[in-house]
């Protein structure tokens, strides 16, 4: 469209992935005012996989916003991006697993660590969701702790969390340890004396 495009509420804008290099495009040359809904669909028997990103908008400006946005289903461990659609007019597919998110929050935060120390020794399935599971094995180890310490600062996606220094996680993570060995240690060598009648 070399002028204006608009969709209004009624509005569907279908597009067709193919591939990396096969999918269709809109390309607006002033401003694209969207309202309605997006769709984009899968043909042939492409599969995305993590990495894979489609310019499917450009346009001068971009203004509105799509009341749904469609998107076919990933497979396992996989999610889409929409956010830069009417930004960068960019899909995105994304890995879903974030190693050393213990809590399923979508980021690595010094909470992971609390979260690892509260259930561990639990175990359950390997599908990334079992509280404390921060490598997602199926249990809540130390291993655990070393995974949030090497993915500190990472996120899924834009969290406001304030985060802290990873040399602050590396210490928590240390003093957690030093603690989690004394207790087990003074509770073995607890001695009872009898109590003299």
């Amino acid at each position: 469209v070399s002028g204006d495009f608009s969709q209004n509420s009624n509005g569907l804008l279908q597009l067709e992935l193919a591939g990396i290099d096969s999918y269709d495009t809109l390309s607006v040359g002033g401003t694209l005012t969207v309202g309605g809904s997006f769709r984009a669909f899968l043909s042939g028997s492409y599969m995305p996989e993590a990495g894979d990103q489609f310019s499917l908008l450009s346009f001068g400006s971009a203004s509105g916003a799509f009341a749904t946005v469609d998107l076919p289903t990933l497979g396992q461990g996989l999610m889409w991006d929409a956010s830069g659609l009417l930004t960068s007019g960019m899909l995105e597919v994304l890995s879903a697993v974030l190693l050393g998110d213990a809590n399923n929050d979508n980021q690595v935060t010094g909470g992971d660590l609390i979260v690892v120390q509260q259930n561990f020794g639990s175990t359950g399935s390997s599908n990334g969701l079992l509280v404390g599971d921060a490598n997602d094995d199926g249990q809540v180890t130390g291993a655990d702790l070393i995974i949030v310490q090497q993915n500190f600062g990472n996120t899924l996606g834009p969290v406001d969390a304030v985060v802290p220094e990873p040399g602050s996680v590396i210490l928590l993570g240390l003093g957690w340890i030093g603690l989690h060995c004394t207790r087990r240690r003074s509770s073995r060598s607890e001695v009872r004396t009898p109590i003299a009648t």
